[in-house]
């Protein structure tokens, strides 16, 4: 494995990352969690300088269509290459806004999708087994899990050490290594979904890196909620300005529905605030 830490992974590319980590991992076993279900996933955007005429649809909270988007502003993300369409999520509210990277003054889009029936099941990967097992949620499925071999055991700490890694602003080319991994795992078309530790939330909570065809197919946005972001004293707060409930329309994809917003009273914006310890 020590060629493998030597390797220039700021000037590599992602193909050959693939290729080099393919052979690499000859044999490896992981577990796919063919049947696994959740009731709601939380996404989060900067609506900075947004116009409130852009958040009339669902389509503001979708996964961004990069072919919609400037080529100057393609970046890496954890899981995906420059322009490629990918469905980024989290299993709390908390982990969502702690993955932001917010500041004081932002204005902010979440929403919560949920499957549009109660049988959806998603096909799973997991990366940073060890972490996520912590997570209540995923207890019960990978506390039985046990490594074939102790190489196994090593590829998989050796995996989860890239998407446990917090990458700073600027630096996403180091999502390279990830994005590499992600699509080794990924590669199955009958595997959908790719769970990894929320590092902005110290691994308390996870992410989602889902298909965009399977989130086109099966999910929908039922709410979504505006907050500014207040900073002070190290803790983050959430100050709700408006909410919608999306208006069912079967005529049309889930991602063009209208989004009704209201605008919250004064006193649900001085009381209903939520906060975050930085």
């Amino acid at each position: 494995m020590k060629p493998l830490l030597e390797i220039d992974y700021k000037n590599i590319d992602i193909e050959d990352l693939i290729e080099i980590f393919s052979q690499s991992i000859l044999g490896h076993t992981r577990p796919l969690f063919r049947d696994f279900s959740s009731k709601a996933f939380f996404r989060a955007r900067k609506i900075n300088g947004v116009k409130d005429d852009e958040l009339e649809k669902t389509k503001s909270i979708w996964y961004p269509d990069w072919s919609e988007i400037k080529p100057e502003h393609y970046t890496y993300n954890r899981c995906s290459n420059k322009g490629e369409n990918f469905f980024y999520a989290s299993n709390s509210i908390e982990a969502t806004v702690r993955e932001m990277n917010l500041v004081d003054g932002d204005r902010l889009l979440i929403g919560i999708f949920k499957p549009n029936n109660s049988n959806v099941i998603i096909p799973s990967q997991f990366a940073g087994i060890e972490k996520i097992k912590k997570a209540e949620t995923f207890e019960r499925i990978l506390s039985n899990h046990k490594y074939r071999s102790v190489k196994d055991m090593e590829f998989e700490e050796w995996i989860a050490s890239f998407f446990e890694k917090k990458v700073s602003l600027g630096d996403e080319c180091f999502y390279k290594t990830c994005i590499a991994f992600s699509k080794i795992l990924l590669s199955s078309e009958d595997t959908k979904c790719l769970i990894y530790p929320s590092v902005a939330s110290n691994s308390q909570f996870v992410n989602f890196g889902i298909k965009p065809d399977f989130v086109d197919e099966f999910l929908w946005c039922d709410q979504a909620f505006i907050y500014n972001v207040l900073v002070e004293d190290n803790l983050l707060s959430l100050i709700p300005e408006k909410y919608s409930s999306s208006e069912v329309n079967f005529d049309s994809h889930p991602k063009n529905w209208n989004l009704n917003w209201k605008e919250n009273t004064q006193m649900i914006k001085l009381n209903g605030v939520k906060v975050y310890g930085l």
